[in-house]
């Protein structure tokens, strides 16, 4: 764990809002939809928010982006570049990912938890709403 990590939990500081996103998963979701029949950025963006926004099925408003750190960012941009160039030529390369993606903007990562670890991400500052339960039920059927 990161030496950030380690320090807040040892002080009793709330990381429950710090989400681990490894380098390696994201290489396999990339991997994963570089192979599909159907490659599509948004496929890969929604997978990635999977990770660190949970009940994402019940969700259907968020407010606000994850943070990561600036080379966690760089490394995601650079993906989907690559992506898009092979998937997607006639697109701004990368476009899906800077509309959509996840932020560097620190100022809501609490001082205690500064700075943020590379391939985690800070959710602590999202708002969401939420379908509600008989239509979830009702979408299962």
């Amino acid at each position: 764990m990161h030496d950030v990590l380690e320090l807040a939990e040892r002080m009793g500081w709330d990381t429950s809002k710090v989400m681990p996103i490894p380098k390696e998963t994201i290489d396999e979701i990339f991997k994963r939809n570089d192979e599909s029949s159907d490659p599509h950025q948004a496929t890969v963006i929604v997978e990635l928010y999977k990770m660190v926004v949970h009940d994402w099925d019940r969700i259907t408003k968020i407010d606000g982006w994850p943070i990561v750190s600036k080379e966690t960012n760089e490394y995601l941009f650079r993906k989907f570049m690559d992506f898009d160039e092979k998937h997607h030529p006639t697109v701004l390369k990368s476009g899906l990912w800077m509309n959509n993606g996840f932020s560097t903007i620190a100022d809501s990562v609490p001082i205690e938890l500064s700075p943020l670890p590379d391939f985690h991400a800070y959710v602590g500052h999202l708002d969401y709403e939420y379908v509600e339960d008989d239509l979830v039920d009702d979408l299962k059927t």
